[in-house]
């Protein structure tokens, strides 16, 4: 086993003496290398599936490696893969200054078109339920 030179003494006693700085030298030396490419790629390719809040958060867990990435290029390429029942309602917010306003916008439409989707469909099975019973034949057992 060799010896430690003399020099290299203080960046290891700075390192294993602090568990924050021995963890992000870890992560340096042995951490996923291509994190910037898996971020560009998921930002590119995510599409809205499900709810605005869980497409904006990959979305941005991703967007937090892009840091040469300017507003402007975020903005598009979120806009970009919403469902269009949020787009056209965003359409008159088209002229975002950031990302984060759209993203609390794209929620909110997101949450109000949730709401009406559920009355509407709740009022529908309450009509289907008093309907049936309204015209069911006398004669059949309930």
């Amino acid at each position: 086993m060799q010896k430690v030179p003399e020099k290299h003494w203080s960046e290891i006693n700075k390192i294993f003496n602090k568990f924050s700085i021995f963890v992000a030298k870890m992560k340096q030396n042995f951490g996923d290398l291509n994190k910037v490419w898996k971020a560009t790629y998921t930002v590119i390719t995510i599409q809205q599936k499900t709810s605005v809040a869980a497409y904006t958060t990959e979305f941005q867990q991703a967007a937090a490696y892009l840091e040469n990435w300017s507003d402007k290029s975020l903005i598009e390429h979120y806009y970009q893969e919403l469902k269009d029942k949020v787009k056209n309602k965003l359409i008159i917010y088209k002229n975002s200054k950031n990302l984060n306003m759209l993203i609390n916008l794209a929620i909110k439409i997101d949450n109000h078109l949730f709401k009406c989707w559920y009355q509407a469909n709740t009022l529908q099975q309450i009509n289907q339920q008093h309907t049936v019973r309204r015209w069911k034949k006398p004669w059949s057992a309930e």
